[in-house]
């Protein structure tokens, strides 16, 4: 497990929303989010390759998801060979007081997907999404309500699933219709089976409409499904959710970042008229900016406070 830390993650908005933190939160954020990531990619790169993993591949992932959460639950009895990176990791969980049920719910996903191509129901889905999606946003959220006293970092008092869920899944369906495309290419589908029949939706009419010849049925099918996304979306608004209460103001507007930066996705696939075309949906690096300058101004912050992760992200000022 390399957790060699790059300039961007793979899925950018969470760490574009962690840029504006301290040095030290920032840096705990990357690492715990990155090890999810790799475990994550194991399954998602075995799968690319054609569809359900082997025999062999899955029993080769499996035990490198049991060597990961046994060096994580047990460090002093962890298996010898397993890369020196997870020290930083175990550092970081017990330093910031982590708990390690997410890293036991992603694995518990990955397990999913090693036997599965798909999703039956959307209730399958949502199972699953609570180790793919829900777990990382519930670090993150661990995250940004610890507060620092002289006995260290202190959880708030907020079961933090709770306040991840609904922004985890807004966030996971939006992204989800974003990189349809891509993700399909990858032989990677999320989109549950029952929700395509019921649109009438063929093996054909998803192939037709990954490579941008979008059917009438495929089109039906992502209005109704980016519906289902505004209904969590309602939900997940940052100040509803019960952590936002125990929030510093910093860590408030990562928060209010994640929910307008998927936000602004979801309204630009309503306005392709659900045509999941990447140069229509995707937002330019100045329309991302520009939300990020927009909420700091609708919270009023002070001048400089966007300059710590606009200098990490590159962001003119």
């Amino acid at each position: 497990m390399n957790l060699t830390l790059p300039s961007t993650l793979k899925n950018p908005i969470l760490d574009i929303a962690a840029s504006f933190w301290d040095d030290e939160r920032y840096r705990a954020f990357r690492v715990c989010y990155r090890s999810m990531r790799i475990m994550d990619d194991l399954v998602d790169d075995a799968k690319s390759a054609g569809g359900i993993p082997n025999q062999q591949q899955r029993v080769e992932i499996s035990l490198i998801l049991k060597q990961t959460l046994e060096s994580l639950e047990k460090p002093h009895r962890a298996a010898p060979g397993l890369p020196q990176e997870l020290a930083e990791l175990r550092e970081t969980i017990m330093r910031f007081k982590i708990p390690l049920w997410p890293w036991r719910r992603l694995a518990r996903s990955m397990a999913y997907d090693l036997t599965h191509s798909g999703f039956e129901t959307f209730l399958s889905f949502a199972r699953y999404a609570k180790g793919a999606a829900v777990a990382p946003a519930s670090v993150f959220v661990h995250l940004i309500g610890l507060k620092e006293g002289p006995d260290g970092y202190a959880a708030a008092p907020v079961d933090c699933y709770t306040s991840a869920r609904p922004l985890a899944m807004f966030s996971y369906m939006t992204h989800i219709m974003r990189d349809f495309r891509d993700d399909f290419a990858l032989s990677l589908e999320y989109i549950p089976a029952s929700m395509r029949e019921r649109f009438g939706v063929s093996q054909g009419d998803l192939e037709s409409s990954a490579v941008g010849s979008q059917t009438e049925n495929f089109t039906a099918l992502i209005a109704n499904y980016h519906q289902l996304a505004a209904g969590y979306r309602q939900k997940s608004r940052p100040a509803r959710l019960p952590i936002y209460a125990h929030l510093d103001e910093a860590y408030r507007y990562s928060l209010e970042v994640i929910w307008e930066l998927y936000a602004q996705i979801h309204d630009n696939i309503e306005k392709a008229n659900f045509q999941l075309d990447p140069a229509l949906i995707h937002p330019s690096a100045e329309d991302l900016f520009g939300r990020l300058e927009s909420v700091g101004r609708r919270m009023k912050l002070a001048p400089g406070f966007l300059k710590r992760g606009a200098k990490r992200l590159g962001m003119p000022l």
